[in-house]
């Protein structure tokens, strides 16, 4: 797939309803962006080695993340994807869009919202 950019015209491509939006913001390493002090793979990996542990292990850990951050939003972004049982795969590059018709939703997310962050890899440009 083509690399997408700001300003291209997107969709989320695997979702029964694809969606149409614009790319107006991007972050290579969302990690690096919010200003933590650990690397990307660091905090995943230590998220990663709790897996086992009980639900508020986790959750002190997310929360200690992101209070040290200087952007408290892209923690929150970076952990809802990459926090979750589900992924496989690491998603470190995301955009943000402004959706002009939303795609289908998933995951729980406020369906008012027009703007949007989401891994850069689940969009296709049009």
């Amino acid at each position: 797939m083509a690399k997408i950019v700001v300003g291209d015209l997107v969709c989320m491509y695997r979702r029964k309803k694809k969606g149409l939006g614009i790319v107006l913001e991007k972050v290579d390493d969302i990690a690096q962006s919010a200003g933590i002090e650990k690397s990307f793979d660091e905090v995943l990996g230590e998220l990663e080695s709790m897996r086992d542990r009980d639900y508020k292990a986790r959750s002190a850990y997310k929360q200690a993340v992101s209070e040290s951050a200087t952007n408290p939003e892209f923690v929150k972004v970076m952990l809802l994807y990459n926090g979750q049982a589900w992924n496989r795969k690491p998603k470190k590059a995301f955009v943000r869009v402004r959706w002009f018709e939303q795609p289908s939703a998933y995951e729980m997310t406020d369906l008012g919202k027009l703007e949007d962050w989401c891994p850069s890899d689940w969009l296709k440009k049009l």
